[in-house]
């Protein structure tokens, strides 16, 4: 999928899914598009940190032994979105936490 032009948005469905041979896809489902995309190993190094006394999540992720990264900024529920995703069991527990992950 293209970029958009800067100043414009775009609304996209993300869902990941294997497939009978088990193979595993990324399905994205854009505005104007549909696409599937296998998805090859990969190990994602994710760095979090949080400023003392604020709710401001910021860190990097890069594909490992690439020297591409990318800056990423949100919010407390950040990590509870990822606590929900990689911990589902556990996220009710830690939903009142705020100590990161």
């Amino acid at each position: 999928m293209e970029p958009t032009p800067t100043g414009d948005s775009i609304a996209l469905v993300v869902r990941l899914r294997e497939e009978a041979d088990g193979r595993w896809l990324l399905h994205i489902d854009g505005t104007s598009t549909s696409e599937e995309i296998p998805l090859l190993p990969a190990t994602l190094v994710v760095r979090l940190w949080r400023s003392i006394n604020t709710t401001v999540l910021r860190g990097t992720i890069q594909l490992h032994g690439s020297d591409h990264i990318a800056t990423i900024q949100g919010n407390m529920q950040l990590i509870e979105l990822i606590r929900a995703w990689l911990l589902p069991a556990q996220s009710d527990q830690t939903r009142d936490q705020s100590s990161g992950l």
